[in-house]
């Protein structure tokens, strides 16, 4: 959780917002004082289909997803480490903390999020439907998406601002004691229940005592492969890393029809999960080409071409198994991308959520993820904390495809064309 060292508390100044992703994303932590606020239980509106999507939102989420991947994976050392980020739950967690955003603050945050040209309420009702639709995309994988609000007790929260993220994200609303230290564990059960016992905590033990308020967006997600990888052809391959050491890891094989194709620096095959509305799509540069340099060219416009070049073709895929565990801070990333407005004490405007000021700015946001992928299929997790088939005939000629080297992962939904997590496999461990 982020600390703000050498920065005073003053009368009517500024406050901190935490917001959190499992992916757990922790959004946004205020600080003020005040009255406290009423627990809302969570609401998950109205039935949705996938003609109610506002294609305004996912398209911004999705180039907003890239962006802060190709941020993230820019800072990454040079030989590269695993890397795994759910676009989805740091969206929401970011979009919830902006129905208390106003003006400009309000205008760059909504930038970045690729909504600038979407009216608040048309974003958030946006967001509904896509969480609705999400959690019913296909009955044979489970996908959850939990929204929830934390807030010191002694404040009191402009009503229209619990009012928006409770009908909208269905965000759960408690005020706690954060001077307790039950507070944490309070808050870390909510983050452990959400995402099955994968992420297990969000919150430091100490809550800050500048952080009033707590955004946090869960995303789970566990599919078997709609065709599973065979156990018995499962065996130790070489796997070479960025630096060209070569090691063992366990490899899974299998041979059939894929979704394949062959672009232009590296190969793409989708994976499919439970009737295949969801699926991974692997990117393997090519030999001679680094994953960096693939992942510094994955844009929204180059995921939208790569999987609409996707066509059946008979071919062996072989591809490790792994588990990945992964936690970043992503405040200069998000700043790099138009929030750091939202960021700063003295200009960030979030009166929207108090009644009445002091204002309040973001103090960190934190994302939680986890990753396993074996012979029957995924399993995913994301938190986030804002502090504050086809049918088409085979080809004739086969394909190999052996990611036997650094490569890139994408989990989606193919009915919404929501992304749902990215990552980068340099070193695929269980």
């Amino acid at each position: 959780m982020g600390t703000m060292k050498g920065r005073s508390m003053r009368t009517f100044g500024k406050i901190a917002v935490t917001t959190g992703i499992a992916a757990i994303c922790l959004g946004a932590v205020v600080t003020a004082a005040g009255c406290g606020m009423e627990r809302q239980p969570g609401i998950k509106g109205q039935s949705s289909t996938v003609a109610d999507i506002d294609a305004r939102l996912v398209n911004g989420y999705n180039a907003f997803g890239f962006d802060l991947y190709r941020q993230l994976a820019a800072g990454q050392p040079a030989t590269g480490q695993n890397m795994f980020l759910s676009p989805t739950s740091v969206a929401i967690a970011m979009s919830m903390t902006m129905n208390g955003a106003v003006g400009p603050t309000r205008e760059g945050m909504a930038q970045a999020l690729g909504l600038k040209e979407m009216t608040p309420d048309a974003a958030n009702e946006g967001v509904r439907i896509l969480q609705n639709v999400l959690r019913t995309a296909d009955p044979a994988v489970q996908l959850s998406i939990a929204n929830s609000i934390w807030a010191r007790k002694e404040l009191k929260f402009n009503p229209d601002f619990l009012a928006a993220n409770k009908t909208y994200y269905g965000a759960q609303a408690e005020s706690l004691d954060f001077a307790d230290r039950k507070a944490a564990a309070t808050i870390n059960k909510w983050v452990k229940k959400e995402t099955k016992g994968r992420i297990e905590s969000i919150i430091d033990d100490n809550i800050n005592p500048q952080s009033i308020m707590f955004l946090l967006n869960a995303v789970y997600f566990k599919g078997n492969w709609t065709v599973s990888f065979e156990k018995n052809a499962t065996r130790e391959r070489p796997f070479t890393l960025s630096d060209g050491t070569k090691v063992n890891r366990s490899m899974m094989a299998r041979t059939g029809a894929f979704d394949y194709a062959d672009r232009d620096g590296y190969q793409a095959v989708r994976l499919p999960y439970g009737n295949g509305n969801t699926g991974m799509v692997v990117l393997l540069p090519d030999e001679g080409t680094t994953l960096s340099a693939l992942a510094d060219r994955i844009t929204d416009t180059e995921w939208r071409d790569a999987t609409a070049a996707l066509g059946k073709r008979q071919g062996e895929v072989i591809l490790p198994r792994f588990k990945m565990e992964y936690e970043a801070s992503l405040n200069e990333q998000l700043k790099a991308l138009g929030m750091s407005m939202a960021f700063d004490p003295d200009q960030a405007d979030l009166s929207g959520m108090l009644a009445p000021p002091p204002n309040a700015y973001i103090g960190d946001v934190k994302h939680k993820t986890f990753v396993l992928v074996d012979e029957k299929g995924t399993e995913a997790a994301a938190v986030t904390k804002v502090e504050t088939m086809a049918t088409s005939a085979p080809a004739p000629a086969g394909f190999r495809m052996e990611m036997n080297r650094p490569f890139l992962i994408v989990l989606h939904e193919r009915q919404t064309g929501t992304v749902l997590f990215i990552g980068s496999v340099y070193d695929p461990k269980l």
